[in-house]
C-alpha cells in the first residue's frame, strides 16, 4: 500500500465504512490521469508561446539590408528648402525615392601626379578621400543636432567636422533606435544610403546637409536637415621651380622659387634644413639625389605639400679637373681649380706624391706645371693629391681636396 492510500485509510478509519484497496487503487488512477492532462496541456502552451516569438522576429526582420560599404551618388533631383528643418510624414505606400533617381554608385579616385610631384597613398574604396590626411589645421567644431523621429523615439545626427579645406572630408553619424532606411543629400549633387557615411567636399562653397529617414515597420518618413552648413575652404596649392647658380664663395648653390596658389606662408625643407621664405637658397656642394619639400598654408587654415627630387650630377669641389698633361704643348698643362682662376681671395694649393706622401709642390699664387719643386724635374706620370685651403672675407677657411691624374 502506498503513502497516498495509507492516508486516506488513516483518515476514514473512523467511519463505518470497510477499506478496499482495489477501490483505492482505481482512484489513484484517475487522479494519475489528470496529472498527465495538466502536464500535457501546460506544453502545448509553452511551445505556442515560442512559436508566436519566432514568428514576430521574421515579420519584424526588414527585406534588404542597406548597403554598407559604398557611398550611392546621384545628381540631386530637387532643390533643397531654405528652412533649417522640415519634417514630412508620408504612409507605408509612399516611396521616398524610385529606382530610376538612383545613380551609379561613387568611387574614390586615387590622384596620379608626374614622377616629380607629391605621392599619394591609395586609399580603400569605401573611403571617397584623395588624400594622404586631413589638409587643414581649422580647429574642428562639430555640428549635432536631436530631433523626434516618433512618439518616444529620438534620433540624433552628427558631422564631425563643420569648416574644411576643399579636398577634405567629413564623417557623418545618425543614430536611431529602430529598423529604418537613410538617405543623406550632401548639397554637391551626391548622395549616401549608408547611417554613418564619410564624404569628400572638392570644392570650395557652402553645402546644406539633409537626411532622410524612413521607418521599416511602419513606412513613415522624416527629413531633417541641419542647423548649420557645411563651410568647405579653398586650399592652397603647392608649387615651386629650382635654378642652379653660378658657383658664389666657393659654394655651388641652387635657388628654389614659390609659384604656389592661395599661399599666405610657406616652408621648405630642403636636405633635411628648414627655411621659411618664398624664395630660399641652399648649398650644394656634392652630387647626389637629394629630396626637397614645400608646404603653404593659406588664410583659411588649408595647406599642401609638394615633394620633388633634385639631382646634383658632379662635385662642386671647386670645380677641378680630374687630371692634366704637363707636357708643354699649350693645352691642359697647368693644373687648378678653376674656381680658384679669377678669384681675389686668398688660397694654398699643395700637391703631394701618394706614393711617397712628400709634397712635390705649394703655391698661393699660382696652379701646378706638373714639376716636382724638390728635384726640379717633370712628375712621373700617375695619380696625385691636391689640398686647397681658402680664407675668405671674414677670415674663416674652407679646405678642399682630391686626386689629379698627370698624363703625358
Amino acid at each position: 500500500m502506498s503513502k497516498f492510500d495509507q492516508f486516506l485509510k488513516d483518515s476514514v478509519s473512523n467511519y463505518p465504512v470497510e477499506y478496499n484497496a482495489d477501490s483505492w487503487k482505481s482512484i489513484e488512477q484517475k487522479l494519475n490521469a489528470d496529472l498527465r492532462k495538466k502536464r500535457i496541456r501546460n506544453t502545448s502552451i509553452a511551445i505556442s508561446v515560442a512559436a508566436i516569438a519566432v514568428v514576430g522576429l521574421v515579420v519584424l526582420q526588414p527585406n534588404e539590408q542597406p548597403a554598407q560599404n559604398k557611398e550611392q551618388t546621384t545628381v540631386e533631383k530637387t532643390q533643397v528648402p531654405s528652412s533649417k528643418e522640415e519634417i514630412q510624414d508620408t504612409s507605408t505606400n509612399t516611396q521616398s525615392t524610385s529606382d530610376s533617381e538612383l545613380a551609379d554608385q561613387s568611387r574614390g579616385e586615387n590622384k596620379t601626379t608626374e614622377q616629380e610631384d607629391i605621392s599619394k597613398t591609395t586609399l580603400p574604396e569605401n573611403i571617397d578621400n584623395p588624400r594622404e590626411e586631413i589638409t587643414s589645421v581649422i580647429p574642428e567644431e562639430k555640428i549635432e543636432k536631436s530631433v523626434e523621429f516618433e512618439k518616444g523615439i529620438q534620433m540624433s545626427l552628427q558631422a564631425d567636422r563643420k569648416n574644411i579645406c576643399a579636398g577634405d572630408w567629413v564623417n557623418f553619424n545618425a543614430s536611431l533606435n529602430t529598423p529604418a532606411t537613410y538617405r543623406w543629400t550632401f548639397g554637391d549633387g551626391t548622395e549616401s544610403d549608408l547611417p554613418s557615411p564619410r564624404h569628400t567636399y572638392s570644392k570650395a562653397g557652402e553645402y546644406v546637409v539633409s537626411l532622410e529617414v524612413t521607418s521599416l515597420l511602419d513606412g513613415k518618413s522624416k527629413r531633417v536637415l541641419f542647423d548649420n552648413n557645411i563651410v568647405v575652404n579653398e586650399s592652397s596649392s603647392a608649387s615651386f621651380d629650382f635654378n642652379v647658380l653660378q658657383p658664389e664663395d666657393f659654394e655651388q648653390k641652387v635657388s628654389f622659387t614659390n609659384n604656389s596658389n592661395n599661399s599666405l606662408s610657406t616652408e621648405w625643407i630642403i636636405n633635411g634644413k628648414t627655411h621659411i621664405g618664398n624664395d630660399v637658397e641652399e648649398v650644394f656642394n656634392a652630387k647626389g639625389n637629394y629630396p626637397i619639400t614645400l608646404i603653404t598654408k593659406n588664410e583659411f587654415g588649408c595647406y599642401d605639400t609638394l615633394n620633388k627630387h633634385i639631382q646634383i650630377d658632379e662635385n662642386y669641389n671647386l670645380l677641378a679637373p680630374t687630371a692634366f698633361t704637363p707636357n708643354n704643348d699649350g693645352q691642359n698643362d697647368i693644373f687648378l681649380p678653376k674656381a680658384l682662376e679669377n678669384t681675389q681671395a686668398k688660397y694654398m694649393l699643395t700637391i703631394i706624391n701618394t706614393s711617397n706622401g712628400q709634397v712635390v709642390y705649394r703655391s698661393s699664387t699660382e696652379g701646378w706645371d706638373g714639376i716636382n719643386t724638390n728635384t726640379g724635374n717633370r712628375a712621373v706620370t700617375g695619380a696625385y693629391a691636391w689640398t686647397v685651403v681658402v680664407t675668405l672675407q671674414n677670415n674663416q677657411t674652407k679646405t678642399f681636396n682630391g686626386i689629379i691624374q698627370v698624363l703625358e
